[in-house]
């Protein structure tokens, strides 16, 4: 079972919800989530009217999972009372049985931290069950309705379909493209080792080789950013050649220092994810990570360092981000972190 995945979102006037009908409730959790869930208990964090936060935890498939479902239920109830909540409202997605199994235990987690459980709502196939309605009610008894229609819109933007359809974005090119990037990837290998001996032959040692391949990145980085800014994507030589540098570590540092939440970077390595050679997947993944949680875009987050460990399993990064994803990392906390790297200079 997963460790829980959380969301947190600004108090702003586009973040209010007023959870008044179930169906109002579960259209607006795969907006917060950036994914449609499923087998999952969300839990949507309120301040008054406001939003401050989603999370998301796998429902328990077997007994065995009652020590994990407790361990995740404290860690979702600390991180939404750290992140502002006062209430909450949960939502099963699953069979009866499996919602109450991970519910009750949240509810208490809840209480316990401090934010009020206000009402548990169930998802099945296509019919809500509200388990705090008085009766009568439909929704008591399960009533109908359509995700496409309850899907709420927030700050303009919908919830991806779910968990497989960020990973099929985020999957490698195959047949031809394929072949042509691997082509290119080899070129751009060779080119960077032929300029090292040459930065060697001159004389230079670490530090000038250091600065050739910091020069070089910034070259490559600026090129793909005034490419990607524009709408249009790299040819396969300079992407391939930004794909290599961005995997030594001056030149990732540095383009890890230059990670924004803006949709043209995201749509940026999220190409060149797709494209990357095996061997070079994990450091690119990693940046996606960090642009997604700049934007508060868990799920895209765990897509890519999913990636990331499937190329490299045991990466220290990509596993230590997952881990600050599981806590409720904020994207201020995680500027702070970046502006500790060392310098490009």
């Amino acid at each position: 079972m997963d460790h829980p995945h959380i969301e947190r979102r600004g108090m702003t006037d586009d973040s209010i919800i007023i959870a008044v009908r179930a169906a109002d409730v579960v259209g607006i959790a795969p907006t917060l989530l950036n994914f449609q869930p499923e087998d999952s208990l969300v839990v949507v964090g309120l301040q008054a009217v406001f939003v401050i936060a989603a999370a998301s935890a796998a429902l328990p498939e077997q007994p065995g999972d009652r020590e994990k479902v407790l361990t995740d239920a404290k860690a979702t109830a600390t991180a939404l009372k750290q992140a502002g909540a006062t209430t909450a409202v949960m939502i099963g997605y699953g069979e009866s049985e499996q919602v109450s199994a991970a519910a009750s235990p949240m509810a208490d987690a809840l209480s316990a931290a401090g934010v009020e459980p206000l009402r548990l709502v169930r998802v099945e196939n296509d019919r809500i069950f509200d388990l705090g309605a008085p009766e009568p009610s439909a929704f008591r008894d399960g009533a109908r309705f359509d995700p496409r229609v309850t899907a709420t819109p927030v700050n303009g933007r919908m919830g991806l379909p779910d968990h497989d359809g960020i990973a099929v974005q985020l999957a490698p090119t195959d047949g031809v493209a394929r072949a042509e990037f691997s082509r290119a990837t080899e070129e751009a290998g060779q080119r960077l080792f032929q300029q090292v001996e040459q930065v060697g032959r001159s004389g230079g040692g670490f530090v000038a080789v250091t600065r050739m391949l910091i020069h070089e990145g910034k070259s490559a980085l600026g090129r793909a950013f005034e490419s990607y800014r524009e709408g249009s994507v790299l040819d396969n030589a300079p992407a391939a050649e930004l794909v290599v540098l961005v995997n030594l570590p001056p030149v990732f540092n540095l383009a890890l220092q230059k990670t924004t939440d803006q949709a043209w970077q995201i749509r940026m390595w999220t190409d060149l994810l797709r494209r990357a050679e095996l061997e070079h997947v994990p450091a690119v993944a990693v940046v996606l990570a960090v642009c997604a949680l700049h934007a508060g875009n868990g799920a895209l987050a765990r897509a890519a360092l999913a990636r990331a460990l499937d190329a490299r399993p045991g990466d220290p990064l990509a596993q230590t981000l997952i881990k600050a994803i599981d806590v409720g990392l904020t994207p201020d906390q995680l500027a702070s972190i970046l502006s500790k790297l060392p310098s490009d200079s």
